[in-house]
């Protein structure tokens, strides 16, 4: 770095004079002639922004206007800040880099830095410190000799081969008298109903506001996610008027405008944009130190770990704790500047919600805005914490612990920390965060996981406090569409003005009412690519145009959705519970699922009158009955029922048994469990024979009596995003439940799948015929209906019921009726290959070759110890 007072070249401002000055050139930027130096050479040196700081204050090229505000410039840190700079093709060797820095209206540059690239760095610095006094209220410019701009942005511009920025340095906004707004009216441009685009702010002021003060109008979104941000410079007038400019969708429902005057606060005007116009209902003056105050000056700041933390969906609520937590911040830098101690806050946080990554955004960000550096931050999942298998349970965690004195800890997918030597791990881990407190703790799980966790261990009460329990809720309407745009941005495509309409008429015409959809960045991306992207390319390549017109390839139109994703609830119900109505018998669970949709319904009406709601469902079912009474088909329906209803995030059906979950060494079953019971969340998990688990009661060492446990655990929330059938035997199963007094409880629905009838059964019959391209004539149907009762009289209780006419119709009939069509040379029809006679069901009950199928309950050697 070189010597800047030798760089500092101070000429006196005030020199107007006309006369150019031997060797000088004059350089016009807004038609006023400026003397510079010469020696100007074409820019060896591109780069994407300049990043200038000023008083705590922030501008770069991107940015809604390039101003600073001054409160004690003399004491401000003002440096200049070149990022991604890139050598362009040159002959000249010189690798200096030169700004000068202009007043407006000035002939001769204030300041003159030059500094040299070493070619090898993504940035370059110049710091002005030492020259801070300099600057006063009033208008500059940058220019930069030798480098240009690599794109000219809202604040850069070029005269000749220079590049050059405007800023400005204004009056502190404290400093000035508050604003007295009335009279508000907000207007939008465009006639189409939900677009982005402009909308017109008009308000008066009490008084006149000075000539050359900045107006700033900041839009948020009810979930407090920025809208938009335009600054206009005032004139001498009691009316102003802003075009508030947004690139996201004006999506119905709640904003936010925060009015700033030269950086200050001023008001806050809350309106409401519905399908037809736009009300502004309240303005509120913003009182120091409010939640509004320490929200507004966050955003001002553009601080980055806020910026991240304020895009994040579903997090009203704690976006509003964190605010209020950054007082302590703000209290310590205080301190700080008097040379005071930091005064130590709680920062361990417990994290509840659907959206891991969500969740894990908004701990590390939130740390990140507290002060903790991202290098000191780490994430880490439960299971990673421990190793059962070896002697020294506690070498992993040591590990990790050892090295955070100060730093902060991040722990997900903690259900594994619920049983064995998880629960040992979590106890460490609390005692070690009781006795240190100089390193911050935060689990991140559902609700259910939370409230756990807090159960198992009673010190976490004590150690997060309530107002650190941060709990996500569902996307709104204006969280999904601001999401779904920033992922459409990131690809990189844009929205055209009727996409954008048709996309939020739609989606808004059937929010209270749509099947429900987990909302998250990842599910949006899937139908980005599965629902615009595909239609959006055939469009593209069924019509080739000019590679010129970047309209056409770059813009998604309305024509390139697929909004099949945008479904009723009640339809979606309908089609899910088609699978499950045309199958034969099984009244038991069509009525609990009929029941369980009508409490739903009626949920979801009482919450649109006001009213106060169940808040959670027990779902869990028992499935009691012998084999190919339709238990596991039933299963298969359960989960994509259920998550048409809501009740379920994903709706897909995870089977096990015994020899997938219980281990041969201790500790191993727990693993195996909790790992089934995370690949679960959002779904059905279907345990056959589940009776296997603990199938005698004489001998409580068998390991499969821990996976039991384990489920207990997880079933002692009823609001748990998962549903556990357990199915098996009625007479094994009831010794299951009796195994453990807490099981039965959980399981609120005990459904016995009766055998079926001979009706049932012949219908089961004819149905599987029909599906496989058989006709089945009324003699044969009689023969068929006979055996079937025959064979009925001769059951027991291991009888396999569909299972067996399947079986009979694939392994009896259909071979009598080959050798029928085949043992000889005669020709037979189409028809022929299609009818069942009364012969072939004879001939398939004379089939010695059949056994009927018979199932007995599997014996499992109990694994454990013995004594």
């Amino acid at each position: 770095m070189n010597n800047q007072d030798n760089n500092i070249i101070d000429l006196e401002i005030n020199n107007t004079s006309k006369k150019p000055i031997k060797n000088t050139k004059t350089i016009t930027i807004d038609r006023f002639k400026y003397i510079m130096p010469k020696g100007i050479i074409s820019s060896k040196f591109v780069f994407d922004d300049i990043v200038m700081n000023f008083d705590h204050s922030r501008v770069n090229g991107d940015n809604y206007s390039s101003t600073f505000y001054a409160d004690e410039p003399k004491s401000s840190i003002f440096s200049i800040h070149f990022t991604n700079v890139e050598e362009c093709p040159t002959n000249n060797k010189k690798n200096n880099i030169t700004i000068y820095i202009y007043r407006k209206g000035v002939q001769h540059h204030i300041i003159e830095l030059t500094e040299i690239y070493d070619g090898y760095s993504n940035c370059i610095f110049f710091f002005l410190t030492n020259c801070i006094d300099k600057f006063t209220e009033g208008d500059y410019y940058l220019v930069v000799k030798n480098a240009r701009f690599k794109s000219i942005k809202r604040n850069f511009d070029t005269t000749g081969n220079l590049s050059y920025m405007r800023f400005s340095i204004l009056k502190n906004g404290a400093n000035l008298k508050p604003l007295d707004i009335s009279n508000i009216e907000i207007t939008k441009k465009n006639s189409l109903q939900y677009t982005s685009g402009e909308i017109i702010l008009k308000f008066t002021t009490n008084e006149y506001i000075d000539n050359g003060n900045e107006i700033l109008a900041l839009t948020l979104n009810n979930s407090f996610q920025e809208i938009c941000r335009t600054a206009i410079k005032t004139s001498k007038t009691k009316c102003v008027e802003m075009t508030l400019n947004s690139k996201y969708i004006w999506t119905p429902g709640q904003y936010f405008i925060f009015l700033f005057l030269n950086n200050y606060q001023q008001a806050k005007i809350e309106f409401e944009i519905s399908a037809n116009s736009i009300t502004a209902y309240q303005i509120k003056h913003i009182n120091y130190n409010s939640d509004d105050f320490i929200l507004a000056k966050l955003f001002i700041r553009q601080d980055l770990a806020w910026k991240h933390i304020s895009k994040i969906s579903g997090a009203n609520e704690i976006k509003l704790n964190i605010v209020n937590k950054y007082r302590n911040v703000l209290i310590n830098k205080i301190r700080k500047k008097k040379e005071i101690a930091n005064i130590k806050y709680n920062s361990n946080f417990l994290i509840s919600g659907d959206i891991k990554c969500n969740m894990v955004d908004m701990a590390k960000y939130a740390y990140a805005l507290f002060g903790v550096d991202f290098t000191d931050i780490s994430q880490k999942e439960a299971r990673d914490l421990f190793d059962s298998n070896v002697i020294d349970i506690y070498q992993k965690i040591n590990e990790v612990l050892y090295d955070f004195e100060s730093k902060a800890l991040i722990i997900t997918n903690i259900s594994s920390l619920f049983t064995g030597t998880g629960k040992d791990i979590l106890n460490y881990i609390i005692e070690w965060l009781e006795k240190d407190q100089n390193w911050s703790l935060t689990f991140v799980g559902t609700k259910s996981e939370i409230k756990i966790l807090k159960t198992i261990s009673p010190k976490i009460s004590t150690l997060f406090p309530e107002d650190n329990l941060l709990e996500f809720s569902s996307y709104s309407l204006q969280e999904t569409v601001f999401s779904f745009q920033n992922v459409i941005n990131s690809i990189p495509l844009k929205l055209s003005a009727e996409a954008q309409n048709v996309f939020v008429s739609t989606l808004a015409g059937r929010w209270n009412g749509m099947a429900p959809i987990t909302w998250d960045i990842a599910n949006i991306k899937r139908i980005v690519e599965n629902c615009i992207l595909p239609n959006m390319q055939k469009r593209i390549l069924d019509k080739p145009v000019d590679n010129s017109n970047l309209e056409y390839i770059d813009t998604v139109e309305p024509d390139d959705f697929d909004l099949s994703f945008i479904q009723d609830s009640d339809d979606i119900y309908l089609k899910a519970m088609k699978d499950i109505n045309v199958l034969v018998g099984l009244d038991a669970i069509k009525n609990i699922i009929n029941a369980t949709s009508l409490k739903v319904k009626l949920n979801r009406n009482r919450i649109g009158m006001g009213l106060k709601a169940q808040s959670s469902f027990n779902n869990n079912m028992i499935f009691m009955g012998n084999p190919g009474t339709g238990k596991t088909t039933v299963a298969g329906l359960i989960g994509r029922i259920y998550h048409s209803l809501g009740l379920l995030s994903k709706g897909d059906v995870i089977f096990a048994e015994r020899k997938n979950i219980v281990g041969r060494f201790i500790g191993q079953t727990e693993e195996n469990m909790m790992k089934l019971i995370e690949q679960a969340k959002g779904n059905v998990l279907f345990i056959d024979e589940a009776y296997s688990l603990c199938d005698t009661l004489s001998d409580r060492k068998d390991f499969g009596y821990r996976a039991i446990e384990c489920l207990l655990t997880i079933l002692a929330e009823k609001d748990a995003d998962i549903i556990v059938i357990l199915a098996g035997y009625e007479k094994e199963m009831k010794v299951l439940l009796s195994s453990n007094q807490g099981l039965e409880g959980r399981f609120p629905n005990i459904i016995k799948f009766e055998d079926y009838s001979a009706d049932e059964l012949l219908l089961i019959a004819e149905r599987y015929l029909v599906k496989n391209e058989y006709i089945i004539d009324k003699c044969a149907k009689s023969a068929l209906y006979n055996t079937i009762k025959a064979e009925l009289d001769k059951k027991n209780d291991t009888f396999c019921n569909a299972r067996w006419i399947e079986n009979f119709i694939d392994n009896c009939i259909i071979p009598a009726m080959s050798l029928r069509l085949l043992n000889g040379n005669s020709v037979y029809s189409t028809s022929d290959y299609k009818n069942i006679i009364e012969a072939d069901i004879i001939a398939g009950c004379k089939n010695t070759g059949l056994k009927r199928l018979e199932f007995s309950p599997k014996q499992y050697r109990a694994i454990g110890f013995r004594a």
